[in-house]
């Protein structure tokens, strides 16, 4: 996997990571279980240049419910896009 915005990446792997998904890090999945999703997650903010967490938190929705068979809405990843934004305002990357 190419990481091509790696400052990016690092935050929103933080952030996506932290929110666990079913718990699969917890339970003992390798550390890099949510890299694609949070590489792609990085492709999309830069190339689209995505500043607000309700933009964000409808493409991780949609991404994570086809990636993994969901259901869930925007809501339930309004907190780590949130927190994603933050951190990427934070470090001056957006």
């Amino acid at each position: 996997m190419e990481i091509k915005n790696p400052a990016v990446f690092a935050v929103v792997k933080k952030a996506v990571d932290k929110a666990d998904l079913y718990g699969l890090l917890k339970d003992g999945c390798p550390s890099d279980e949510f890299d694609c999703e949070s590489n792609w997650i990085a492709d999309v903010i830069v190339a689209q240049s995505i500043k607000t967490p309700e933009v964000l938190a409808d493409y991780i929705c949609d991404l994570m419910n086809r990636q993994f068979g969901l259901s869930e809405k925007p809501s339930d990843w309004a907190d780590t896009a949130k927190e994603i934004i933050a951190g990427l305002a934070s470090s001056e990357l957006l």
